[in-house]
């Protein structure tokens, strides 16, 4: 009876005090909108640490958690959040509740906001897991398009090779030839091409095999994950530097050729 006769005393005085005696009626939006901060588009405005602070602190939930704050700053920051909520209440674009300053001291509301929160909170980790999940479907593709482009560029610097190096030793045979007829040729002041010098193409296949090594060691991010990784780019093998190469291999080959020609 007594617990009875005290919640109509407190809808009493709520309804005096212009109060909502029932919040079902209000919408999680409609809390959003008020109390929320930033959001545009389809990304609703969330509430902030800051305002479920002041929803606990005026609406009394979670007490022990201010229990040895000293009363004068417990004051001072119910204070605080008034001011706050007063002016987001006194703004009509925003309060489409109709709610008033004491609505904020019921715990009911407090809690109500809270789970508002909640539910924000999770739809937004919701949305960020679908979000890298997305980013991760990129990055795959991403490294499935890298590993064939580094396979279809091994293949073309593997032809090259077979092209330059039967080029470049018989380049090198018809330079000892010409030279056993006449030392003092002309073409011996240039020297052969720099591709023919050691091993033709052999720092473009490390390349290769470094690349291929670091596209082995890749793993792409978990889902559930922070961390990032970037696909390994592919290796700086120039094909139509090496074409250009080989035409060179071929018109000092021509030269060589037409010096020996005439002996």
């Amino acid at each position: 009876m007594q617990l009875k006769m005290f919640l109509l005393a407190g809808c009493a005085a709520l309804a005096l005090a212009g109060c909502k005696e029932d919040l079902s009626s209000i919408t999680d939006d409609q809390l959003a909108m008020l109390l929320g901060t930033g959001g545009n588009g389809d990304r609703p405005a969330r509430i902030t640490k800051k305002t479920l602070e002041c929803t606990e602190v005026l609406g009394g939930i979670n007490e022990a958690t201010y229990k040895d704050m000293p009363e004068d700053m417990l004051g001072g920051l119910k204070t605080e959040c008034r001011k706050y909520f007063k002016g987001r209440l006194d703004d009509p674009e925003r309060n489409l509740a109709g709610l008033v300053l004491e609505d904020f001291e019921r715990a009911d509301l407090a809690e109500r906001i809270a789970a508002v929160a909640s539910a924000q909170a999770a739809a937004l980790a919701e949305q960020r897991k679908a979000q890298r999940a997305a980013k991760i479907e990129a990055l795959a593709h991403e490294l499935a398009e890298t590993a064939a482009e580094g396979k279809a560029l091994k293949v073309e610097l593997q032809q090259r090779h077979e092209v330059l190096v039967p080029a470049c030793e018989k380049l090198a045979e018809l330079r000892g030839d010409l030279k056993s007829r006449n030392r003092g040729h002309r073409l011996f002041s240039k020297g052969l091409p720099f591709v023919c010098s050691g091993q033709p193409l052999s720092k473009d296949f490390q390349q290769l095999e470094r690349f291929e090594k670091r596209l082995a060691r890749f793993k792409l991010p978990k889902v559930g994950g922070t961390d990032w990784s970037v696909v390994p780019g592919l290796p700086r093998v120039n094909i139509e530097q090496i074409d250009a190469q080989i035409q060179t291999v071929e018109a000092v080959t021509a030269e060589y050729l037409a010096a020996l020609a005439e002996y």
